[in-house]
Formats: structure tokens, sequence, C-alpha cells
């Protein structure tokens, strides 16, 4: 993977860094959520285009739409997801959730991406010894929950617009926040970091491995076509690791950039060619 360096100024009068940012599938285009709206600036022009906004409590996520790259969605505090036609910033349709959604995160599949959200622990029933647990839980208040995608995205006018928690399937039980959590772009790997430590879980083996760093980590992002992944630590460096597949393989570590402050996020271009920082 050969990494590049682009420099994109946003401006607001609310924060837009605490939610990471996302990029279209031919990366002419970046979201930045701000707020209850979503800020879409052209990575052309460097200008906004347009201001995405319906949502009644703050922005948690976007990620485009895994069944079609021209639609964005949206996940809110209000407990809706919504979906937007992101190139004439127009807004298609909302699902209601019922309960506040904290984070979500898509997971690539062989035959249906599925959806995770993260919500409050006591939303709904959940065993403790279903799913994949990472990290210390003892004091977690959250449990993210996976849903077909197809549950959130193919709705028409005759389905029910309250999607039930109950179609949940899959369950991941995180010590640290979801935000710092991503999958491999196989969907085969849950990617996090603890401290000083990357964490690599095989869902399908359900074998976690942690490789210690010398500095503490704040922030992480898969590569969308490659098996590595980019960690920001608190001393401003910015690393890719690779080879962290196997049972007894250790990484490889390359740094790409550092600069003053420390790393608060990361995110990959949808084509994998730039990796952007903040």
């Amino acid at each position: 993977m050969e990494g590049e360096c682009e420099r994109v100024r946003v401006q607001g009068g609310v924060d837009q860094s605490s939610v990471r940012a996302s990029y279209s599938k031919d990366g002419r285009w970046m979201f930045v959520c701000a707020g209850c709206a979503v800020n879409v600036y052209s990575t052309i022009s460097h200008q906004l285009v347009h201001v995405l906004s319906r949502h009644k409590a703050a922005i948690t996520s976007c990620c485009l739409n895994p069944h079609n790259s021209l639609q964005l969605l949206t996940a809110s505090l209000d407990g809706k997801v919504m979906i937007w036609d992101y190139l004439d910033g127009s807004f298609l349709r909302e699902i209601e959730f019922g309960v506040p959604l904290f984070h979500f995160a898509i997971r690539p599949g062989k035959k249906e991406p599925r959806m995770f959200f993260q919500i409050e622990k006591g939303t709904m029933e959940v065993d403790s010894s279903e799913g994949i647990e990472l990290g210390s839980t003892e004091t977690a208040d959250k449990v993210i929950i996976g849903l077909p995608s197809e549950v959130i995205v193919h709705r028409d006018q005759a389905t029910p617009p309250a999607v039930q928690l109950s179609q949940a399937t899959e369950y991941l039980h995180l010590g640290s926040s979801p935000s710092d959590m991503c999958f491999s772009f196989n969907g085969e790997f849950v990617l996090s970091y603890a401290g000083k430590s990357l964490v690599v879980c095989s869902i399908s083996k359900n074998l976690q491995r942690s490789f210690p760093t010398s500095f503490v980590l704040g922030a992480i992002a898969g590569h969308p076509s490659e098996l590595c992944v980019a960690t920001g630590n608190e001393r401003g460096e910015v690393e890719v690791w690779y080879g962290w597949t196997g049972r007894r393989q250790q990484p490889v570590k390359t740094v790409l950039h550092w600069h003053a402050h420390a790393v608060a996020d990361l995110c990959f271009t949808t084509d994998g060619l730039i990796l952007s920082f903040t």
C-alpha cells in the first residue's frame, strides 16, 4: 500500500472532529458530522457543497449504504437511521430504532454485509455468554448488536418504519468504546486497541491476540482492500500494521507520518490510496 497525505480544512460553529469522517466510493466527496447535521465537502474544490440536516440529536456515525454507494447512512442519538442522496443533498427516508444509537459500523460479508449498532446494555436482553468479548467488559454499559443490512436499507412503504432489536443475531461485547473498533475488509477480524496494545480478534475462530506498542493508541482504521490496519498514538505517530492474521505470526509495523499533537482519528478513502487523520 502506498500512502498519500491530503489536507482538507473544515470550518464551522460546532465540533467536526468527534465523529469519524468518511468518503464517497470515488473519493470525490468527504462527509463530516457536525452536531445534528452532516457537511458534504468536495475533495477537489475543498468547498462545502451540501448540509444534510434532519436529525433532532447529535449524529454519531455515518457511512455509505453497502447496497448503493450513492447513498449515505447516518445514525443519531435520536434513535434513527436516515438515508440520504448526497449528490443532490436530499433526504430519502428514515428508520426508527427507538433507542439512542451511539455508533454503527458495517462488517463486510461474502453474501450479505451486516450492520453493527452500539446501544445501551440494558435496552435488550443479551446473554453475556453470547457473542465475542473484547477486553474487560465488567464496567461496560453498552453492547454491539449485529443486524443483516437488508433489514435496514431494503425497506419499502409497506414495511413498518421501526426496526425490532430482537432481529439481532450477532453481539460484540467491548470493554473500550466501540468508536475505537473497525472490521477488516473481508469481515473476518475485529480490530481495536487498549492502552499501548493493538487488539485483533478472529470472528470465525473466536481467537484474540494483542500486540504491544511503545505509546498509548488513540485512533484506528482498517484498510478497505488489504489486510492492514493503521493506528495513531499519543506521540502523533501514524503506524501501519501488517501480518497480524496468524496465530503465532508477529506483525510488521511501519511509521507513515507523525506530527506534534496526538492523533485523534484516522480514515482511509474507499480506494485505500489516501489516509487522512486529525
